[in-house]
């Protein structure tokens, strides 16, 4: 058995330490978050078990109103997230800037 001249170690933490793209992000919380938001919805406009909702809202290879209202979940929220994004802008430009006349006025 030859032994590499050198050796190549990884940092323990450099996979977590690492950024993921936006995209992955938003499908490790969807898959879980979306499913129970949608079962929430389900429960809470009592929605019925069965497919009805397949092509309404949903893209029409889904199997239950509850895989429709998931799919149709996490189709909306990054739109909610570019909304919420251009509300909250002037309150963080408000808020910045009573920070920055703090600071000019010590």
């Amino acid at each position: 058995m030859k032994l590499p001249n050198t050796l190549s170690v990884a940092h323990p933490l450099e996979n977590q330490t690492r950024h993921k793209p936006e995209e992955e992000i938003m499908l490790e919380l969807s898959q879980h978050t979306c499913r129970r938001l949608a079962s929430a919805m389900q429960v809470a406009l009592q929605i019925p078990e069965g497919n009805a909702l397949v092509f309404l809202i949903g893209r029409g290879h889904e199997h239950s109103n509850l895989a429709a209202l998931e799919t149709w979940v996490k189709e909306t929220l990054p739109q909610l997230e570019e909304e919420c994004g251009v509300a909250v802008l002037p309150y963080l430009v408000g808020r910045l800037q009573q920070a920055m006349d703090q600071w000019g006025a010590a």
